[in-house]
């Protein structure tokens, strides 16, 4: 039967059974483009039986699926990152010019690393993280998790730069200290390099350090840059006095601290901020440096709400500072599940905030999950912002809910 239709319409029908909404945007700033790592990985495991089935179906199947199991791998076991070397290897072959060419390496898009569960990484060596990066010339998107042993600067550079259409590199925070100065070489010698976390902060960064030799010396450097953090040391210097940096520039993220010049020079180019685990108060002293601010990401449990105590009473109610420019808001819940009164407050509380906001978005698929089993719930605080004429919706952009008189039904599918 598969051979009574096209290949190319068999490749599409596979992409889609392949496939995670995101998963290789790797132009993606925020969580408003792309899930989380967290969705990510739970995501492959449920496509998990579906991508192993299909290269078994027939020769065809097999010719077409087995790239589309290539392009996004998850590796949490060293067992596992020893295996995938193997078939890299296995898979080499001679290009035109005779020289080796990668094999089924060439396939991949994304690459995640898992180090949080470490006793699956006892015979983990440093020496085949480097070596599988020269294996996957066309990665895009790189993902580290966990705490991660120590690592060669300049070998890890080396292996970085032959990945040469990478564009969103996110790395663990302690991974950072060792290898600052390596690191910067990477986001500005690597062209393509749009989007990089998290970055070094003050704290991170050793005595003497000079920003003006340290950083960024001409315009060129990261000018395809469209995310940056609200305390990055590299930040400081020429980039945060020159506004001709960063032309692309439109996402802010709020990392432990803030550059306030850098802000009074860029902030007019921002039009996205995620507040990651910050408060929204935080942010309020900068407002007036953010005229075209649209979008806001919030966490859920760390917002400070003026009218809510930390035992979730009531309080007198303190009237928010309001942002009129934002139109959507999107909430995680990056620290803990909140409770349902946190949410009935946030909900209260940011059509108060945000005077012009038409959509709030849950943009994490286990919060959606965990909303579900609140249906009465759910069903007051979509009448309640439908009210104000405010979308409650999923991270797709369906509405969280579907209801009508009879029935009310939570879309977490």
């Amino acid at each position: 039967m598969s051979n009574l239709f096209p290949s190319e319409l068999w490749l599409q029908i596979l992409e889609i059974a392949c496939a995670i909404p995101g998963e290789l945007n790797a132009n993606a700033s925020s969580l408003f483009e792309r899930p989380s790592h967290l969705d990510c990985l739970n995501a492959r495991r449920a496509a998990l039986s579906t991508r192993r089935a299909l290269p078994r179906v027939s020769r065809l199947f097999n010719q077409l699926s087995t790239p589309l199991l290539f392009q996004s791998i998850s590796l949490r076991h060293g067992r596992t990152l020893n295996a995938l070397l193997r078939t890299f290897k296995k898979t080499e072959a001679l290009d035109e010019d005779g020289k080796p060419s990668p094999g089924y390496g060439l396939w991949v898009k994304r690459l995640d690393i898992d180090f949080r569960r470490k006793r699956l990484w006892n015979y983990f060596q440093p020496e085949d993280l480097y070596t599988i990066f020269s294996y996957t010339p066309n990665l895009m998107v790189f993902v580290g998790l966990g705490t991660w042993p120590s690592l060669d600067g300049d070998l890890l550079v080396a292996s970085l730069n032959s990945c040469l259409q990478l564009r969103n590199l996110s790395l663990p925070s302690d991974v950072l200290p060792g290898i600052y100065d390596h690191m910067f070489q990477i986001v500005t010698h690597i062209s393509t390099l749009r989007t990089y976390f998290p970055t070094p902060t003050p704290h991170d960064i050793p005595n003497g350090f000079d920003p003006d030799s340290h950083g960024f010396q001409n315009l060129g450097q990261c000018k395809n840059l469209i995310a940056a953090t609200s305390s990055d040391v590299w930040l400081l210097g020429n980039a945060e006095r020159d506004a001709r940096y960063f032309p692309h520039l439109h996402t802010l993220h709020w990392y432990n601290g803030v550059n306030v010049e850098f802000i009074q020079t860029h902030g007019f180019k921002i039009k996205t901020i995620d507040l990651e685990s910050n408060s929204w108060t935080d942010i309020v002293p900068y407002l007036q440096h953010f005229p075209n601010l649209e979008r806001v990401i919030v966490d859920a449990q760390q917002i400070a709400i003026p009218y809510l105590s930390m035992t979730g009473s009531r309080q007198s109610y303190i009237h928010p500072v309001p942002c009129r420019t934002v139109k959507i808001v999107g909430v995680t819940a990056y620290s803990s599940q909140p409770s349902h009164k946190r949410y009935t407050a946030l909900f209260e509380f940011l059509p108060d905030c945000f005077p012009g906001l038409q959509r709030i978005l849950i943009l994490e698929d286990v919060g959606v999950k965990n909303l579900s089993s609140q249906l009465s719930r759910i069903v007051r605080w979509h009448n309640y912002l439908a009210q104000r004429n405010i979308r409650l919706e999923r991270e797709d952009g369906d509405l969280l809910i579907r209801c009508n008189e009879q029935t009310a039904v939570v879309r977490s599918e």
